[in-house]
């Protein structure tokens, strides 16, 4: 964390806002200093994890090249790691030169390895097991019938020179979590070795990450890619791409995936990124329609410092008015009284439909649908009411539309009466131009 970092660990993000998941970017410092000190008291302990030593063993816990040196039954013990772990999946362990010694060398075979992603019944692999891990003493293979704790235990009189080589396959697993979990149903995960993936806006800048789905049985590629993240192994496959159509109807299309280490997210700047991928398209969240909200200044009569004016136009559609799950705007704590919200362009637009999306947490706040709402338009610096073809909707759990004649107008305002005692909010406010020809 010290230096950029974040402390929550997210397994989904919108990339837009502090909801839900905490900051959208790593932040350069925090406000109470335990990083630093925490850095230095890391950095020290690094060697007692990846190694440790007793009477007449000597345990390797950590994959990681470099050279350590400590004391086995009474002797010097140095002994050298050449690896590219986690990006690779071959860990080679050299005994120098020192006096021959005889202890017990206990190599960690992890868990992942034996298609026991954890150690619980939380998450587990999909799919047929794993290739076995293998080891090797001076290119000889070393049968193991079982581990001790974990660890592969290898015997005898160590000479300088001698050489293990532990080979711990990486096939690309897809990931369960239990069913109890009911967020994560109809999801699965990605995991290659030890590194559980994502896949991040930045990779599908005209799609969205969270608008695609992966189904179970999609073919995955690895490659190591030197010059992406400071050099990361990628995931590359095909997905579906989901879209809301104008109409309110949904659009599948194939497109390309990549997946980087859940790691390394948000090194691009504020992204959206999930972990835990839809398998069917019916259970994405479509990509919604562009319309004229899409890239406008919004502002409001008032707002609850917890909540957003930005939130209406942000493309989260919600599954219904009590949607706690996505930002929101609110006029809390006002109750009953008469309060706006607007949209402004840089320059006049042609308009000729709306929809809203009222918030209203009946049973557990106290926001409701509005009594009452117009729209206005501005012309000349002035408000001037917009005449719809129907009444202003203020039913829940859907969009409400107004359709009226095409205007130009630079900003559009909502005005709404509030009901006596309770206050209320918007979810999604969306504007249309006029259908083409």
């Amino acid at each position: 964390m010290f230096g950029g970092d974040r402390y929550p660990n997210p397994l989904e993000s919108d990339g837009r806002n502090r909801f839900n998941h905490g900051a959208p970017e790593r932040q350069p410092w925090f406000g109470c200093f335990c990083c630093p000190v925490n850095v230095a008291r890391v950095v020290p302990q690094i060697g007692a994890w990846g190694y440790s030593a007793g009477p007449a063993r000597l345990h390797v816990h950590l994959f990681e090249a470099g050279v350590a040196t400590t004391r086995v039954a009474r002797a010097t013990v140095i002994v050298r790691q050449l690896t590219r772990y986690p990006w690779d999946r071959a860990v080679t362990i050299e005994r120098h030169p020192e006096p021959a010694v005889e202890f017990d060398l206990m190599v960690r075979v992890p868990g992942w390895t034996l298609g026991r992603p954890v150690p619980s019944d939380l998450y587990r692999h999909v799919g047929p097991p794993p290739p076995a891990p293998t080891v090797a003493l001076n290119g000889i293979a070393v049968r193991f019938q079982s581990l001790e704790r974990g660890y592969a235990r290898l015997s005898k009189v160590w000479k300088p020179g001698d050489r293990v080589e532990l080979h711990l396959p990486m096939p690309i697993r897809r990931v369960a979590c239990h069913p109890a979990v009911a967020d994560n149903a109809g999801r699965l995960a990605v995991e290659r070795g030890p590194l559980v993936y994502c896949i991040e806006g930045a990779d599908h800048p005209d799609r969205g990450a969270l608008h695609i789905a992966v189904p179970a049985d999609a073919d995955w590629s690895a490659a190591f890619e030197p010059d992406l993240l400071n050099g990361v192994v990628v995931l590359r496959g095909r997905g579906l791409a989901v879209r809301e159509t104008g109409d309110g109807r949904r659009e599948v299309s194939p497109v390309k995936v990549a997946a980087i280490p859940c790691h390394v997210w948000c090194h691009r700047g504020p992204n959206e990124m999930p972990v835990w991928m839809p398998t069917d398209p019916a259970h994405v969240r479509p990509l919604p329609p562009s319309t004229l909200a899409s890239e406008v200044k919004i502002s409001a009569s008032f707002c609850h410092p917890n909540d957003s004016p930005d939130a209406v136009n942000d493309g989260r559609l919600p599954k219904r008015s009590n949607d706690h799950g996505i930002p929101r705007m609110t006029w809390w704590n006002h109750r009953g009284t008469a309060e706006w919200i607007q949209m402004e362009w840089p320059s006049p637009r042609t308009v000729a439909a709306m929809d809203i999306y009222w918030f209203d947490d009946t049973g557990r706040g106290q926001c409701r649908v509005p009594a009452s709402w117009q729209l206005f338009r501005r012309a000349d610096g002035r408000w001037i009411p917009i005449e719809g073809r129907s009444a202003p909707g203020v039913a829940p759990d859907t969009f409400n539309r107004l359709e009226f004649e095409p205007i130009a107008t630079d900003a559009l305002r909502v005005e709404v009466q509030l009901q006596p005692g309770v206050s209320g909010g918007v979810l999604e406010w969306r504007v249309f131009s006029p259908p083409g020809p």
